[in-house]
């Protein structure tokens, strides 16, 4: 009975359209779910590590979580400051771009379903 009334409340047209829009935004191989960046210091020794290192390397380490059709994963990507600069201003065109369509959207009446 439940799985009747469920399907007769997804053929109202504003929740069908709505619950297409849903299925179309997340339609995708794999799924971002979080991300963080791991700090490490490595310290560098030139023989006897009984004596203090001679220098030490910062790395960076992007952790990129997400899901697909066998589950949750991860991805860990080593990045250095030329990386980190290049990803910053991708995702910041990313943004620039998400701004300019749905201002378009907005301009031509298009309703913007996943807000």
């Amino acid at each position: 009975i439940f799985e009747g009334k469920l399907k007769s409340l997804l053929t109202i047209r504003p929740l069908s359209i709505l619950s297409k829009a849903h299925g179309l935004r997340r339609d995708s191989a794999t799924i971002f779910s979080d991300a963080k960046m791991i700090s490490d210091i490595r310290p560098v020794w030139d023989g006897n590590v009984k004596e203090p290192p001679e220098g030490i390397v910062i790395t960076q380490t992007l952790k990129l979580e997400y899901f697909n059709i066998k589950g949750r994963g991860e991805l860990y990507l080593q990045m250095d400051n030329e990386d980190l600069e290049l990803l910053i201003s991708v995702l910041l065109r990313a943004q620039e771009k998400m701004t300019t369509l749905k201002s378009l959207a907005k301009d031509s009446w298009m309703k913007i379903l996943d807000e």
